[in-house]
């Protein structure tokens, strides 16, 4: 979709090749994770890719004033809700100075960003990027919302079997 919209858009070719390039990994990555079943090397190449295609757009794509921190926010969710502890920690830590650094090198070298050639198209691109990262972020807790039930639908049926265990040993005993 964003590669359609790259075009529609008009935008340099360079940043039409790299979504289109981006997208095809990415699509790749959901391949492995789907089905050859490799979810954790799909999770390590998700987050590597990300952390690139962030800093692609951040300088492709008008650095802050583009659509680049919706990605960085759908990406913190993604991060909170498939990694756990210090992995977690690390990789928002990194997600965190990363986008600083960022937003360092804008303020401080504004001709390495790569503005829209018109407020219209700016509009539009944050639009159509709004728009997509709504849909992914609501598909994010979707999934987390399905998780939490199917645990919570677990944790009540181990409770429930302790439960009976436990009555039924102390009928033995009794």
């Amino acid at each position: 979709i964003a590669t359609l919209i790259n075009i529609y858009l008009k935008f340099d070719f360079l940043i039409i090749l790299s979504t289109l390039i981006a997208s095809i990994i990415y699509l790749y990555i959901f391949w492995i994770s789907r089905f050859k079943n490799k979810v954790n090397l799909s999770k390590y190449l998700l987050t590597f890719l990300t952390f690139i295609v962030i800093n692609a757009i951040w300088f492709q794509n008008a650095g802050s004033m583009g659509p680049v921190l919706y990605i960085i926010f759908v990406f913190f969710s993604f991060v909170l809700l498939i990694f756990e502890g210090n992995l977690r920690k690390t990789i928002i830590s990194i997600l965190f100075i990363n986008t600083a650094l960022l937003f360092y090198l804008e303020y401080k070298y504004p001709n390495l960003i790569i503005d829209y050639d018109s407020e219209y198209t700016r509009f539009i691109d944050l639009l159509f990027g709004l728009f997509m990262y709504f849909i992914l972020g609501a598909g994010i807790i979707a999934y987390a919302k399905r998780n939490y039930i199917v645990e919570k639908r677990n944790a009540e049926k181990s409770d429930y079997l302790k439960s009976a265990f436990l009555a039924n040993m102390s009928h033995e005993i009794r």
